[in-house]
Parts: C-alpha cells; sequence; structure tokens
C-alpha cells in the first residue's frame, strides 16, 4: 500500500524515517519481509513527503492501512491539527504581522518534541 506522510520544515526526515519504521514494525498484519518501506517522496510548500509503505496481505488491508495513519501520528507525536499545511496569503494583512506565524508555531512545537535538526 502507498501511503504519505507530510513533514513540515525543520523536521529531520531521517530521524523521523527511524522513527516510522520502528512504529511500522507494531501495527499488527504488517509483513516483516519485506520490510516496510519509509523514504523521502517528495517535496512541496510545506516540506518534505515520506513514502510510507508496509507491506501485508490482501485481507489485513484496511487494518494495516487505518492502523498505520494511527501510528504515524501517534509515533510522531504530533496531533493531526499540528500538521504543516501550506499558507497562501494576497498582501500584507495583520496575520503576516504576527511573530513567528504558522512556521514558528510549527518549528516551536518541533523543538519541544525533539524532531528538529
Amino acid at each position: 500500500m502507498d501511503l504519505t506522510a507530510q513533514l513540515a520544515h525543520g523536521v529531520n526526515p531521517q530521524t523521523a524515517i527511524a522513527l516510522l519504521k520502528a512504529a511500522l514494525a507494531q501495527v499488527p498484519n504488517v509483513m516483516a519481509k519485506p520490510a516496510p518501506d519509509v523514504e523521502i517522496l517528495t517535496f512541496n510548500l510545506s516540506g518534505p513527503v515520506l513514502a510510507v509503505r508496509p507491506y501485508c496481505n490482501n485481507e489485513h488491508y484496511w487494518q494495516v492501512y487505518f492502523g498505520t495513519n494511527r501510528r504515524c501520528v501517534i509515533r510522531l507525536r504530533m496531533p493531526v491539527s499540528q500538521f504543516p499545511a501550506a499558507l497562501h496569503r494576497a498582501g500584507a494583512g495583520r496575520s503576516q504581522a504576527r511573530e513567528g506565524g504558522m512556521k514558528g508555531a510549527v518549528a516551536r512545537t518541533l523543538r519541544a518534541q525533539n524532531l528538529a535538526d
């Protein structure tokens, strides 16, 4: 199965990859061989995107699919509301003047969780 995990700028991708590989081993019905793949897939405005590919028997597909998503959120210790989203702004406004803005808030959260470089 092909899943992705969006990382924010400032998150160390190698640390996130190691955390996710260890977490995938704990999802029931994920095959040990072949081992799950977790690699940098691409980059976008929000940061690196990881390919997360656990392998399983077809009869366990949805259980592994949802279990993998849950484990990604739990293991990275980031609530879904803190996953990065691209912010598009037209013109200068008060939101741009806020100290640090969304990028600053995400960076502070990641530093607190020891995931930043």
